[in-house]
């Protein structure tokens, strides 16, 4: 575990802004981070990282943990006050917030001001310094992250002396060009660098962020000379000799939007129109961290990083071969992310190419074995492909993981048990179904169709008339339209055909049902009306790819609010 404290003299120069940037950039390369909010006075890391954790999730923190210890002596379990923060993207490690403490309650100041940091540090017996030591070797027990970042307090303090020399192996000093900042900045480059029986042998690494610096909307030489004039100035108060030359410093620039709505930039927004500053917060995190990284660990997070921004831009919805290729670029960038075989998948499937769709779902699964989305395109594609076998296989499995999508997989199963010919063994299994979702469409539907391949027309009419009573669907009047020409009732056949085909009926959803359509296959009647639709009757009774009924409900409002499956 590295720790790493942020520390500026005075407020508002953009610390807390940088630290949870640097965070999340460590999160999405997949390292694990822990945040101390150790800036009591003036907490701030909840306004920056409102997608993770608002200030009113906060209800206790460091502050509760540090009054424990100060007025009953007593060193409380950690993890009563550290909060786990959501995963927000797709290679989110682990990310945990020891806060400040809720700053929203009155017993928040007053713990606060009771604290006596000269008794704890100065008194015979305080045990302030054991304290914090204890501290930060039960983080890194309990929860072992990769990287401590400590929001320190500002000035030169006991707290700040704390984040500074006691928990910190490197700090980043940020502060702006004015006299204070700089006079400032030079004390704690005193105070670091100075030696006492607390001390450890060397200074910590100390990294200089000069912030708020204006940039001109059009950048000219005479900028870039003043700004190099600047820094050189600056170097040579803050160290002396020759030394100056070698001191580093890093430039953040301001940016006008930031002074109405400071937020998180770069960190799994992707925004190619982002606030310029972040792009030089990605330099500053380079500086800073590229060193825990191996040559080929920073190539492979660079890589994944790319294919990340390269799968959020791409359009989820376009089918096509550009978007192949786009896919086939990003699992050449990272090849360990099961959501990009997946949306590979997705697209293969809708092109009607499911046989190599059903390959990207099995590297999905390889990858992601308890996802049970997965389970079901793969169960659907195998079902395209006439496995009605293996497809009810696959939906037995998926249903096993307990899926939001258990409707979806069950009509699946039924649907194989038709194809196969198991009409009894479908109809058990549909009817336990209807007990469960008594008011859905899609299962009337599911035995209407049963009933129709078993003759029995009248539970069949019965079932699909529940149906459309449920919901306008173009593929229910097409059952019924089904079940009047096996029953051999022409006039209501074209009458709710006719009806199904305004409602945007497609050949795909009749050709599960070919056999009810092959009495009308030669009738000019039949062949008329489906061409006034643009649709060749001859396409139904084609051999090859089967779409079954429920194929269309992957783009239906039926799959996001039922299966979740384009949700991800």
């Amino acid at each position: 575990m590295k720790a790493i404290s942020f520390f500026s003299y005075k407020g508002g120069v953009g610390r807390t802004m940088a630290l949870t940037n640097m965070a999340m950039r460590l999160v999405e390369f997949g390292k694990s981070v822990m945040i101390l909010d150790f800036d009591l006075e003036a907490p701030g890391v909840p306004f920056k990282m409102k997608r993770y954790v608002t200030n009113d999730q906060v209800k206790s923190g460091i502050v509760d943990y540090i009054h424990e210890f100060s007025k009953l002596g007593r060193i409380a379990d950690i993890k009563d006050y550290v909060m786990t923060l959501p995963k927000n993207n797709l290679g989110d490690e682990n990310m945990w917030f020891l806060p400040a403490g809720n700053s929203n309650a009155d017993d928040y100041w007053q713990k606060l001001s009771s604290i006596s940091w000269s008794d704890m540090f100065y008194k015979e017996g305080g045990g302030g310094l054991r304290f914090f030591l204890d501290l930060k070797e039960k983080i890194k027990k309990e929860y072992n992250p990769d990287f401590l970042l400590i929001d320190s307090r500002t000035g030169i303090t006991e707290l700040s002396g704390i984040s500074l020399k006691i928990l910190a192996d490197e700090i980043v000093v940020l502060f702006v060009n004015n006299e204070e900042n700089i006079y400032g900045t030079e004390r704690v480059m005193q105070f670091l660098n100075k030696k006492d029986e607390t001390d450890k042998a060397n200074a910590p690494t100390t990294h200089l962020v000069l912030t708020r610096i204006n940039k001109s909307k059009k950048e000219k030489p005479l900028d870039y000379k003043k700004e190099y004039d600047l820094i050189n100035k600056i170097k040579k108060r803050l160290v002396n000799g020759e030394d100056a030359k070698n001191l580093d410093i890093s430039v953040v620039h301001t940016d006008e939007r930031l002074q109405h709505n400071e937020q998180l930039g770069f960190a799994h927004s992707h925004n190619e129109n982002s606030v310029g500053i972040f792009e030089e917060h990605i330099l500053l995190f380079d500086k800073i961290f590229k060193k825990f990284f191996s040559v080929k660990d920073w190539e492979k997070q660079n890589n994944a990083k790319e294919a990340e921004l390269l799968f959020h831009r791409l359009d989820k919805k376009n089918y096509s071969e550009d978007s192949i290729l786009v896919l086939n670029r990003i699992i050449e960038l990272d090849n360990d992310k099961w959501e990009y075989y997946l949306q590979r998948g997705l697209i293969y499937y809708q092109m009607q190419r499911s046989s190599e769709a059903i390959i990207e779902y099995n590297k999905a699964i390889e990858l992601n074995k308890n996802l049970s989305v997965i389970y079901s395109l793969l169960s659907l594609s195998y079902f395209r492909m006439g496995d009605f076998k293996k497809s009810y296989e696959v939906a037995q499995t998926a249903l096993e993981k307990e899926p939001p999508d258990k409707l979806f997989l069950t009509l699946t199963k039924i649907s194989c048990l038709e194809a196969l010919g198991e009409n009894v063994e479908a109809l058990n299994l549909i009817n336990k179904t209807i007990i469960d979702f008594p008011e859905n469409a899609n299962v009337y539907n599911s035995r209407a169709n049963i009933y129709r391949k078993m003759r029995d027309f009248a539970n069949a009419k019965r079932d699909i008339i529940k149906a459309i009573s449920l919901k306008q669907d173009a593929v229910f009047y097409g059952t019924l339209a089904e079940i009047y020409s096996d029953s051999g009732n022409d006039d209501e056949f074209y009458l709710n055909i006719t009806t199904a085909l305004n409602l945007g009926i497609e050949v795909s959803g009749m050709r599960s049902a070919k056999d009810a359509y092959m009495r009308y296959r030669r009738e000019p009647r039949f062949i008329e009306l489906l061409r006034s639709y643009s649709l060749d009757s001859e396409d139904i009774f084609h051999d090859g790819i089967i779409t079954d009924k429920y194929d269309s409900r992957i783009e239906s409002e039926d799959v996001d609010s039922e299966s979740g499956f384009l949700d991800l």
